[in-house]
């Protein structure tokens, strides 16, 4: 999409979901995300009781007109039923992930991939055990066990997460080569999807799976 196509209201779709456009700046535009149809007040506004997010040039190029209004799953795309929740539960008002975090066993080589091989900013160092990094809007933490210190540990080998990053369409393909410059395997080349997703797939050094992607704009979907 281009800045032009959005106004005040408009429903559009990216990777992370359905969102309705509440504010246009000259080269942003302001939405809130539309995941929480169990309660509907929360659109309400302005004011919000839900975070609004700004989308810069490269958000906005990736998004699309959202299909027909409804309940969806998480990529905003494809209709779900919507189970029936109980109002008056506190967990019911439960609306975002506010951080995720990957339980490592080589912290040292697990920094050195997320900090120094791809970049990310260090937001705090709570512990040598505990560090958080700023991922566009998220925070990704890397954790030592604690609470799961008595799990059985995971094999090397075997992811126990999988991760997706999402870029503009024409840096998946740059992206794939600066990782194979920096000897980053990758599991799958970029690869267009049936879903409407370029992709490309890699491993941490604690085996956990990696997704670099792009929506492609225009493209027919599929259900994934």
């Amino acid at each position: 999409m281009d800045h032009s196509d959005f106004r005040i209201g408009l429903e559009f779709v990216t990777a992370a979901g359905r969102w309705r456009c509440t504010d246009i700046g000259t080269r942003t535009i302001t939405a809130i995300r539309l995941d929480l149809d169990h309660d509907t007040s929360c659109y309400d506004g302005p004011p919000y009781a839900i975070t609004e997010m700004a989308f810069d040039e490269d958000d906005i190029a990736a998004c699309a007109i959202a299909p027909e209004h409804g309940s969806f799953d998480d990529s905003g795309k494809f209709r779900i039923a919507e189970p029936q929740r109980n109002h008056t539960s506190s967990l019911s008002r439960i609306c975002a992930i506010d951080y995720t975090a990957i339980i490592v066993r080589d912290m040292p080589a697990m920094r050195a991939f997320y900090s120094d091989l791809l970049g990310f900013s260090l937001i705090r160092e709570l512990s040598p055990n505990w560090a958080e990094y700023r991922v566009g809007r998220n925070v990704l933490a890397l954790a030592k066990p604690k609470l799961t210190a008595a799990d059985s540990p995971i094999p090397f080998g075997t992811a126990s997460v999988q991760l997706a990053f999402r870029v503009p369409l024409a840096d998946v393909d740059r992206c794939a080569a600066e990782l194979a410059q920096k000897s980053v395997a990758l599991l799958s080349p970029a690869t267009d999807q049936s879903f409407g997703h370029r992709t490309l797939f890699f491993r941490d050094p604690d085996g956990n799976l990696l997704e670099i992607f792009a929506e492609i704009p225009s493209f027919p979907v599929s259900q994934r």
